[in-house]
């Protein structure tokens, strides 16, 4: 309901404006997470573009990982997530790195290794027994 609120404001004819205070506006979790479910990429993007937490952007960037979704990863990117830091992925904890090459998507695989992801991260976390 927040949402269509917040659209039909911007979409107004004389609301030039209120796309700065839309992006201002914190995202509610229950949000983001049906956006996910149900595929919402204009509505993830979307929601990239407010104010977020470090935890929220996570999300959407083991969903876009997961689902080979580039576009998304290189908007997570930009908003500097952490592309070294581990995501739950299956029963433990991987780098990023990781889910691009089980999915096998280059294009993903090309912007992590742009952005630093380093895959000597990886190989200390599973010598360590794959602990968090």
């Amino acid at each position: 309901m927040r949402y269509l609120i917040s659209k039909n404001c911007h979409n107004s004819p004389g609301a030039k404006n209120n796309h700065f205070a839309l992006d201002n506006v914190s995202v509610n979790s229950a949000e983001l997470i049906q956006a996910i479910i149900a595929h919402d990429n204009s509505a993830i993007q979307n929601i990239l573009s407010r104010n977020i937490s470090n935890h929220q952007l996570k999300q959407i960037f083991r969903y876009a990982l997961i689902n080979s979704k580039p576009d998304l990863v290189k908007l997570c990117i930009t908003q500097n997530v952490s592309v070294n830091g581990l995501l739950p992925f299956g029963k433990k904890y991987v780098v990023p790195l990781d889910i691009a090459q089980i999915n096998a998507d280059p294009q993903i695989i090309k912007y992590l290794i742009e952005a630093g992801a380093d895959q000597q991260a990886s190989d200390r976390h599973q010598a360590a027994g794959g602990a968090v």
